[in-house]
C-alpha cells in the first residue's frame, strides 16, 4: 500500500512499533469474513507441521479459531462473533526485519551501484571483476569501521505539538 504522502514508512505506529494490526468484527456474519493486514512485511503461512508463521492471530485474546491467509489477508469461516477483536501480531524476528530498512544501504546495493554508474565500455573502468569491486568495497567498510561506523547512534521521536523533545546526553548533531 503506497503512502500517499510520499514517505517510506506505510504503517501505522501500532503496525511499525509494536507489530500489531487490530481489527473489530462489526456484525453478526455467520459466513465468511476477511481483514486485509497491510505490514510492510508480507505474512508466511505456515508449512504444516511446522512452526514457521511469521505472526499470530488472536481473538478476544484467545484463540483465532479457523482461519486461512492469502497475500496478507486473513480469511475466518465462519466468522468471529459480533465485537470481536482480532489482533494480527508479528513474530519477534519479523518486526525486527521490520526495522530500519528504509536507513541503511547493503553492501551489495553498493556494489551494484558501483558497477553500473562506474564500470563499463565509455565509463571511468571499462572492465573489472566483481570480486576485485566486492574486495575494495569490504576494504573501505574496515576503514571506515575505525571511527566512523562505531559512532552511530539513533533515535526516532514522536514531536509534541510545540515542536520541542528532550535531547540525550550524548546528542551531537541532527
Amino acid at each position: 500500500m503506497p503512502n500517499p504522502n510520499g514517505g517510506l514508512i506505510t504503517e501505522t505506529n501500532a503496525q511499525y512499533y509494536s507489530g500489531q494490526q487490530g481489527f473489530i468484527q462489526t456484525a453478526v456474519i455467520p459466513f465468511k469474513t476477511a481483514f486485509a493486514c497491510n505490514f510492510n512485511t508480507d505474512l508466511a503461512n505456515a508449512v504444516v507441521g511446522a512452526s514457521n508463521a511469521n505472526y499470530t492471530v488472536t481473538v478476544n485474546g484467545g484463540a483465532p479459531g479457523v482461519f486461512t491467509m492469502t497475500n496478507n489477508t486473513i480469511t475466518f469461516d465462519p466468522a468471529p462473533p459480533a465485537s470481536s477483536i482480532i489482533l494480527v501480531t508479528l513474530s519477534t524476528n519479523a518486526l525486527r526485519s521490520n526495522y530500519g530498512g528504509y536507513q541503511y544501504t547493503s553492501l551489495n546495493d553498493i556494489i551494484n551501484n558501483f558497477i553500473v554508474a562506474y564500470v563499463g565500455a565509455e565509463k571511468l573502468i571499462p572492465s573489472a571483476k566483481r570480486t576485485d569491486i566486492i574486495f575494495h568495497a569490504k576494504r573501505g567498510m574496515q576503514e571506515f569501521s575505525y571511527d566512523t561506523l562505531k559512532s552511530i547512534k539513533s533515535q526516532e521521536l514522536t514531536m509534541s505539538p510545540s515542536l520541542t523533545a528532550i535531547i540525550p546526553q550524548d546528542y551531537v548533531n541532527y
